[in-house]
């Protein structure tokens, strides 16, 4: 299947996409007929012929391949030849302007040139064309240029003399997919770099599939980077079959792993459901002994050990077939086997709260202060007490931590250090209605209060409008809670997830005029996006490559989820029209 990278490879330059099809249908047209040259009149044949005596800037020739009925049809007069050469540069077919003599007094006006423009077709010999015809077409550049005030299209064509053909000049801004950033790599770096660019700067990304055929099609520059790399995008789009495939091959190639790929196998089998067989292997590497030394490890490291805290990923439980009963080869009736090969069952209270003790007898003896520990340890311990329903001592832990962080910190600490508070609004799970939004709120409060730097944002907002859904009155009450955020924090914590949940909740509650309302809103928002979008297309926004150093950018910046965006908000515009009438472009 490596034919799906074909089209991430440097190809060398082509003829233009007009040509292409005109080149094809010529050598078709010539396994079928015996070709000759003869000289034919053009679009205009009819008014030609019948005023073939009058101004001879009317006269359009052009070369066709058809099947000749008499030797007659090849005499060639001198202007013949002359019309021929002159019209050799005019190769590009589509819609073009018809060519005049330069000399000829009785040139149109632009006007009449305007008039004259035609779709015209161009007839031509395949046999008679070489490659290098199809390298330099007049009138269009190969390379991408910035577009100028000059270069914008007019509303008629350019007068006689004038460089290029104004249409042509406009069609390419940037280079067209990734060829023309790519290179053939020759070495691991260089495939490194390759597969940084395809996954975090390469619009649109290339699929999974893509990018493991390309990393497939140099096995000598394979590294254990490269895997882990593909390993983790994989997990990211819950691929395990992809995963296995990839760990497969990285043993068959003799590429020996690293912490990070035993980090990546642990997390495999957890999000795939068999916790407790991830756990046993991974005990199993711990008491067995370090190559070097002869004494076994005794004890986990402070990485794979938060990798357990983890859980099962949401939709990843495997059904079991609906029929239980089959009928076997000896038309018996006994129990499907298939229907009890199933993962590991969902994860119940009992359940979790036993993995906390089990976790917590075999925690790391050295682990960091709070103040120096990274928030993403504390992200997922306070993930594993709230899983086991212990909210008072994950609220705990969490305000000691914020408490003894710096006075400042770096933007990406602040963000992490959001996602733990965003935690405790997604698992109050203690009350309902809305006594359960204003106990969040004022959570929320509190712990935005213990450090400077940490502000909410839309995701905050959203979170917290989740509480409403069994409330009374919910979309109104909604309505209010993000007025009064937004004149705290200010209108960007509004974003089309915050308007699609008020529109859901206006839904619920039965308000007509605050779904009209937010639905305007958001077909506002999604026509200045859109019109930003064409801007950057149009101009070419910030060239951002050539890079001295291309570096890897975080999951939530690479997968923004707008198709997912896009299609729970197709759910609510038909939900709103069915129900109360209203139609949300």
């Amino acid at each position: 299947m490596l034919h799906r990278a074909f089209c991430l490879l440097p190809t060398s330059p082509v003829a233009a996409v007009a040509t292409t099809p005109a080149y094809a249908a010529g050598r078709a047209w010539a396994r079928h007929t015996r070709t000759t040259v003869s000289v034919v009149v053009g679009t205009r044949y009819r008014k030609l012929t019948r005023t073939a005596s009058k101004s001879t800037y009317k006269r359009n020739i052009a070369v066709a391949t058809a099947p000749a009925k008499s030797s007659s049809n090849l005499a060639l007069t001198s202007n013949d030849v002359e019309d021929l050469n002159r019209l050799s540069d005019w190769k590009v077919a589509g819609f073009r302007r018809t060519p005049h003599l330069a000399g000829n007094p009785s040139c149109p006006t632009d006007d009449q040139l305007y008039k004259d423009c035609t779709l015209n077709v161009t007839y031509f010999d395949p046999d008679s064309f070489a490659d290098w015809d199809f390298d330099s077409i007049p009138g269009v550049s190969s390379q991408p240029r910035e577009i100028t005030p000059a270069h914008i299209p007019r509303t008629r064509p350019p007068r006689p003399g004038q460089p290029s053909s104004i249409i042509t000049n406009a069609v390419s801004v940037s280079p067209a997919g990734p060829s023309f950033r790519l290179s053939r790599p020759t070495t691991r770096y260089a495939l490194r770099k390759n597969l940084i660019y395809l996954v975090s700067i390469c619009r649109p990304t290339p699929s999974l599939p893509v990018l493991v055929d390309y990393h497939a099609l140099y096995p000598d520059l394979q590294t254990t980077w490269s895997y882990n790399l593909l390993i983790a995008l994989a997990l990211r789009h819950v691929s395990f079959g992809v995963t296995q495939m990839l760990f497969t091959e990285m043993r068959r190639s003799k590429i020996k792993g690293n912490f990070e790929t035993w980090k990546l196998q642990v997390r495999s089998l957890i999000q795939a459901g068999f916790w407790d067989r991830a756990w046993r292997q991974v005990m199993e590497t711990t008491n067995s002994p370090i190559p070097g030394n002869s004494r076994p490890r005794h004890e986990m490291p402070l990485p794979i050990w938060l990798e357990f805290c983890r859980s099962l990923r949401k939709g990843i439980l495997r059904k079991p077939p609906k029929a239980r009963w089959i009928v076997n080869e000896q038309r018996e009736v006994v129990r499907n086997a298939a229907a009890e090969t199933v993962t590991e069952g969902p994860d119940t209270l009992l359940l979790y709260r036993a993995r906390q003790r089990l976790l917590f007898r075999h925690r790391p003896t050295h682990m960091p202060d709070l103040a120096t520990t990274h928030p993403n340890t504390i992200y997922h311990i306070v993930y594993l007490l709230l899983q086991s329903q212990q909210g008072d001592r994950a609220l705990l832990l969490t305000t000691s931590y914020l408490r003894a962080l710096p006075r400042k910190l770096r933007k990406k600490t602040a963000m992490r250090c959001l996602d733990i508070i965003h935690l405790h609004i997604t698992f109050n799970r203690t009350t309902k209605g809305l006594r359960k939004l204003y106990e969040t709120q004022q959570t929320l409060n509190t712990l935005l209060k213990l450090h400077r730097s940490l502000r909410p944002t839309s995701s905050t907002l959203f979170l917290l409008l989740s509480t409403l859904r069994h409330a009374k009155r919910c979309g109104t009450v909604a309505n209010n809670v993000v007025r009064a955020f937004k004149l705290e924090w200010g209108p960007q914590v509004e974003d089309g997830r915050v308007r699609r949940r008020l529109v859901t909740l206006a839904l619920k509650e039965g308000r007509r005029d605050l779904v009209k309302h937010i639905g305007k809103l958001e077909t506002e928002a999604c026509r200045a996006t859109r019109s930003w979008t064409f801007e950057r297309e149009v101009l070419g926004g910030t060239q951002r490559w050539p890079f001295k150093r291309v570096f890897r950018y975080p999951g939530r910046k690479l997968f923004v989820k707008n198709g997912k965006e896009r299609r729970l908000w197709h759910r609510v515009q038909k939900r709103a029209w069915l129900k109360m009438g209203v139609k949300i472009k």
